[in-house]
């Protein structure tokens, strides 16, 4: 990590493929997932955030989004990283993420009602300077690229609005966001 200018206390945003933890230390498949978010959760240390992609795209395809129990439809990377760190999700019904760490407060209030508009996940990794990272996949695979498509209005995309569900402790909730 620090032969990419990736240090203590950054944040990250992390996208990744499965594949890249066979080459990680540990007898069996449990202990290189556990090895390896272990890992980077004590390089960056107290100071530092996680984020994971978990996305679901619940509402596309009109389905209740539980961010206890719907798994990440991107890979079991990512699903891993929810499983383990279950208790930190945002509730976004298409775009969700899973984090832990310095700025969990902040990322828990990002707003629902937009995927790449302001106040999004992607528009706060962007104001707090936060480093993308891509291990075993595609940088053609950061969402992040959609931000910023968003905010300077390319002709060939435009705003799709969805109306979702989501589980908020024993609550239902409705939302409308776009994409």
């Amino acid at each position: 990590l620090e032969k990419h200018k990736i240090f203590k206390g950054d944040t990250l945003f992390l996208h990744g493929n499965e594949m890249a933890l066979a080459q990680v230390y540990g007898d069996n498949k449990l202990k290189k997932i556990f090895n390896f978010w272990n890992a980077i959760k004590d390089f960056l240390g107290k100071r530092g955030t996680l984020i994971v992609p978990t996305f679901t795209y619940s509402a596309t395809k009109k389905k209740c989004f539980d961010a206890l129990n719907t798994p990440s439809s991107i890979g079991q990377f990512s699903e891993n990283f929810r499983i383990l760190h279950l208790n930190n999700r945002t509730f976004h019904t298409i775009f969700s993420v899973s984090y832990y760490g310095h700025h969990s407060k902040e990322i828990s209030t990002t707003d629902l009602k937009t995927c790449f508009g302001k106040r999004s996940i992607f528009d706060f990794i962007k104001k707090i300077n936060a480093k993308l990272i891509s291990i075993g996949c595609s940088y053609n695979e950061f969402t992040f690229t959609h931000h910023l498509e968003e905010n300077f209005g390319v002709s060939y995309r435009y705003l799709k609005n969805f109306e979702g569900t989501y589980i908020q402790g024993d609550k239902l909730k409705k939302i409308k966001t776009n994409y």
